[in-house]
């Protein structure tokens, strides 16, 4: 039987929800003021139920894995019907470690999740730089997971949206949900009202970057053109789901003694565009331990990058850590300064934590560190540990100005400098393939196959340490730091 449901709340939970419970023949109302404008504006979209597994969370891996499975088959149905994109990736992830203490933590993880049935393949650093060129000799270790995936909440919210709205069974209203109603002991509506002084929210289902140099707060707005301030309306209802996140304790009419099972995890996030020569930076979703720091970089389809390296439960929206997630990106990801850049404080929720995993309300540190807090400070595992970083950080000392892992682009110049020789000169360059290289010295566009785009003749030879390159290879043959490269200009004989 149809029923009549409200969905407070749309963010990308409520969103879906609303979305199946019309798949399903029920009339759905669905309150936001700024729909997706919370964490689902500022999170990642990382469906990281392997790479995100901690230690004893069997619990909520029996939630998220099967979820993540799901993922691709209800892509398909929300793509069959809105024809659009939905901002799903299915790629797997890599974890890399900078130092030998990241890479045992690391190595210690992985055997806890094939010990519980998880798919995680050990690499090599070589072999992690093979998948992806964007990795630097200096990684300590590497590990794939294969169950991984991602997708864009701005993109995926706004396809839920754009299908709801066109659904003449579903209201979407620009209203706050204020209060549940109750009569004979059940929930039997929702008193909703307009949210006062909002602005419009312009670029809320996109990953838009604004040339800037500076760290700028990618805050939304609300809307309250449906009702005048102040105003509130009564809206019946036979079932109401309330997925509005953080602002769900602060709802009127609760249930007396209910406790949320929620908590607070704030986070900034940077998002920068790749140079058009240096597209695709990466093809995997990237996950860096650096001396004991957690650091993602997330590529984009439309070229442009995520860098998150924060994580805060102290309560503050605004922008704090984007400065130290572009520091700790430069190690295990590309580097985090120049034009484009937009970073973003947002929160989230999370369930509570494992004991083993508290820390003091307003600890500005990630999970990583807080691994031995409840062992004796004189604990064989924790001393090990506490020792293996002393020799780190004696190296790393030494070489604090060197990044671990290459940063290949979004410098300050706009590309990125690599020092080859080149017919016997060292030199900079800003070019990643030999396609490049050949186009940027000619000042020709390149066709794929090596050609001139103009159709005309090159007459140039390319040997890359040693060895001639195929002028069809040459977009697909990569340019290393210290290459030797030939090149060689064809003249005519007298």
């Amino acid at each position: 039987m149809a029923k009549h449901v409200i969905v407070i709340g749309a963010g990308v939970v409520g969103l879906a929800c609303a979305w199946r419970l019309r798949r399903r023949g029920h009339r759905v109302t669905l309150l936001d003021p700024s729909p997706a404008s919370g964490a689902s504006h500022a999170a990642a979209g990382m469906l990281a139920a392997v790479s995100e597994y901690y230690f004893e969370e069997e619990s909520l891996l029996a939630l998220s894995l099967p979820a993540s499975r799901l993922y691709p088959q209800i892509i398909a149905e929300l793509a069959r019907r809105t024809g659009g994109p939905t901002g799903f990736r299915d790629i797997p992830t890599i974890v890399a470690t900078a130092d030998s203490a990241d890479r045992e933590r690391l190595e210690h993880l992985g055997d806890q999740q094939r010990s519980i049935g998880l798919t995680v393949t050990a690499l090599t650093p070589s072999k992690a730089r093979e998948m992806e060129s964007f990795f630097s000799p200096r990684i300590s270790g590497a590990f794939l997971a294969e169950d991984d995936r991602q997708v864009n909440p701005r993109v995926l919210a706004g396809a839920y949206l754009s299908d709801l709205e066109a659904d003449e069974g579903c209201d979407v209203r620009p209203l706050a949900a204020a209060e549940l109603l109750w009569r004979d002991g059940a929930v039997v509506g929702v008193r909703a009202a307009a949210v006062p002084g909002a602005e419009v929210f312009t670029h809320r289902f996109d990953e838009r970057a604004v040339d800037t140099d500076e760290m700028t707060g990618d805050a939304p707005s609300w809307s309250s053109e449906d009702l005048p301030a102040g105003d509130s309306i009564d809206i019946a209802a036979d079932l109401v789901v309330v997925a509005n996140g953080l602002l769900s304790p602060t709802l009127a009419g609760l249930p007396e003694g209910l406790e949320w099972p929620i908590r607070p995890v704030y986070g900034d996030v940077i998002r920068l565009r790749t140079p058009e020569h240096l597209r695709p930076l990466l093809t995997r979703t990237v996950r860096g331990l650096v001396h004991g720091r957690s650091v993602y970089i997330v590529p984009r389809e439309d070229g442009t990058i995520v860098i998150g390296a924060t994580e805060r439960e102290d309560g503050r929206d605004a922008v704090l850590g984007g400065r130290s997630a572009a520091t700790a990106a430069r190690r295990p990801g590309p580097g985090a300064r120049g034009r484009g850049a937009r970073t973003r404080g947002g929160h989230g929720t999370s369930p509570p934590r494992h004991p083993r995993q508290r820390a003091d309300p307003g600890a500005d540190r990630p999970r990583a560190h807080r691994r031995y807090r409840h062992l004796s400070p004189r604990h064989p595992a924790q001393r090990a540990d506490r020792r293996g970083r002393r020799r780190s950080r004696g190296r790393h000392r030494r070489r604090r100005r060197m990044a671990c892992l290459r940063p290949l682009a979004l410098v300050e110049a706009g590309g990125f400098g690599m020092k080859v020789i080149i017919n016997g000169e060292a030199t900079q360059v800003d070019a990643d393939t030999v396609a490049a290289l050949v186009s940027q010295r000619t000042g020709r566009a390149l066709a794929p196959d090596g050609t001139p785009a103009d159709g005309g003749r090159l007459g140039l030879a390319v040997a890359l340490n040693d060895e001639v390159v195929l002028r069809r290879n040459w977009h697909a043959t990569p340019l290393t730091e210290g290459a030797t490269i030939e090149i060689v200009t064809a003249t005519q004989g007298g």
